[in-house]
Formats: C-alpha cells, sequence, structure tokens
C-alpha cells in the first residue's frame, strides 16, 4: 500500500479511536447493486446510496454505539430491512463494523480488527 494512503488510513483510524467516533462498512456480496443503502444506529441514519458488487461504502458517526445497526436496502425486485444485534461489541471498539451484504439478501457482522497501538 501507498505511504500515503496507510497514512490516511492510521490518520482516519486514529480519529475514531481519539474522538469516540464508530464507523460501519456495508459490503455488498452479493451480484447486483444494492441501492438506497441506509445504516442506523442509535440516533444516528446515514445513507450510503448505492453499492456495486464487492464494493463498500463507510457511514462513520460518534456517540453511543448501542444495542443494534439496522441496515436497509433495496434491490430491483423488494425493500431490505436487517437488524444486526451490537450487544457483543466492547462500547471501547475503535475499529470498524462489517456488515456484508450476502447474494441470499442475509447479513453477515464481523468485527475489524483494530490496528496495533491505537
Amino acid at each position: 500500500m501507498p505511504r500515503l494512503l496507510c497514512g490516511v488510513a492510521v490518520a482516519a483510524m486514529c480519529s475514531l479511536a481519539c474522538n469516540g467516533s464508530h464507523s460501519v462498512a456495508v459490503i455488498n456480496r452479493s451480484d447486483a447493486v444494492i441501492e438506497q443503502v441506509y445504516v442506523t444506529v442509535g440516533p444516528e441514519r446515514g445513507g450510503l446510496g448505492g453499492i456495486g458488487p464487492g464494493v463498500q461504502g463507510v457511514f462513520i458517526f460518534s456517540g453511543a454505539l448501542g444495542k443494534e445497526a439496522v441496515l436497509e436496502w433495496e434491490t430491483a425486485d423488494q425493500q431490505h430491512r436487517v437488524t444486526v444485534d451490537l450487544r457483543d461489541v466492547s462500547r471501547n471498539f475503535a475499529s470498524t463494523i462489517l456488515l456484508e451484504v450476502m447474494k441470499d439478501a442475509t447479513v453477515k457482522k464481523s468485527l475489524e480488527d483494530p490496528i496495533p497501538g491505537l
């Protein structure tokens, strides 16, 4: 990875860790574009627009993490809404929550490993 991009990634992660912010990345693992993508965590709601296959969009927000996240999106033939449990995520978590939209319209949650030292 070029040095500038590494520096930007480290600065973004430090911003998350140092400012009490959180991020949720939505990754489209389906074969089609998903449209009207929204993530809601507590009172925070972020619109990510459309996300192509294999592409991710990131929502950064400040404040309490909350007990759940709601992910909404549309496909050509249907609207989808999935609630994801966040109670197992530490309130001090300072990296990215990954939400992967699968081909069968289910959502897989995982936690990105934080950058060591942050």
